[in-house]
């Protein structure tokens, strides 16, 4: 959490007699926020480990298929 919402949350809990209800619509928005993080680091990870198998093998960074897939993909952007 960022720390304004860390204070957002420290001033709710220094006002016991207000509802809460604010507190989870603060939370909320944190949980969706960490699930598209969440979602958009299985991509890159997959991407990653998609690249990682097009090269198996050592050999000159001439053939080297993580490279050439690098190369394709960026033609593509």
């Amino acid at each position: 959490m960022a720390l304004d919402e860390v204070r957002t949350l420290l001033q709710y809990r220094d006002t016991p007699t207000e509802d809460c209800g604010n507190v989870n619509d603060l939370l909320d928005e944190h949980i969706h926020a960490v699930e598209v993080r969440v979602e958009e680091l299985m991509h890159l990870k997959q991407h990653l480990v998609a690249l990682r198998r097009q090269c198996a093998d050592t050999a000159p960074t001439t053939s080297c298929g993580i490279l050439r897939a690098l190369a394709d993909d960026s033609c593509h952007t």
